[in-house]
């Protein structure tokens, strides 16, 4: 395995803007390289947003990841 894809669909209990700065803060932790794909819109954008700022690699669906 060479990659680690997370893919979130947001609900009240895992905000995607939560979730992703969860990602960033632990990603250190991860000993593969790190993709994440939101699903959603406004929120989605926010958390694409802050991924692509620290680096980690976002896409808009898991099929566009390949």
């Amino acid at each position: 395995m060479d990659a680690v894809l997370v893919v979130h669909a947001p609900t009240r209990m895992a905000p995607s803007l939560v979730t992703a700065q969860a990602l960033i803060d632990n990603r250190k932790k991860f000993r593969r390289n790190l993709l994440t794909s939101w699903m959603g819109l406004k929120e989605a954008l926010n958390a694409r947003h802050i991924c692509n700022l620290a680096g980690i690699p976002t896409y808009i669906s898991p099929e566009k990841s390949r």
